[in-house]
């Protein structure tokens, strides 16, 4: 298995961070970005369409999972320049309670959260 991203698919947001991602990603890193709308056994991730509807996940390809704050953290980790640094800053306390936050608040909001133009 490898590192991979699930996100939804149907949010501008999401798709403009992974486009993003994949744009920044370090030579030779391995990761498979999947919409949450393609993925037909969620049991495979040991995720619920409740769990996905609400965040982001990063499963690691050893099986853990990490959602919300903490999967935007991880694909950070592997992106080039300063972004690894940032995504390891978002995981420690206190910068993770804000970073918890901001990232549920995009999250509930993301519906009404649209690109101008």
């Amino acid at each position: 298995m490898t590192n991979t991203l699930i996100y939804d698919g149907e949010c501008g947001i999401c798709m403009d961070s992974v486009r993003w991602a994949r744009a920044h990603l370090r030579p030779g890193e391995d990761i498979t970005f999947v919409a949450n709308q393609d993925i037909a056994d969620l049991d495979v991730y040991g995720l619920t369409g409740d769990d996905v509807k609400a965040a982001a996940w990063w499963i690691d390809a050893d099986g853990t999972a990490y959602g919300g704050h903490e999967a935007a953290a991880k694909t950070l980790e592997r992106c080039t320049g300063p972004w690894p640094a940032v995504g390891r800053s978002l995981r420690v306390w206190p910068l993770r309670l804000g970073a918890r936050a901001v990232y549920r608040w995009v999250a509930d909001n993301r519906n009404g959260l649209r690109r101008p133009g």
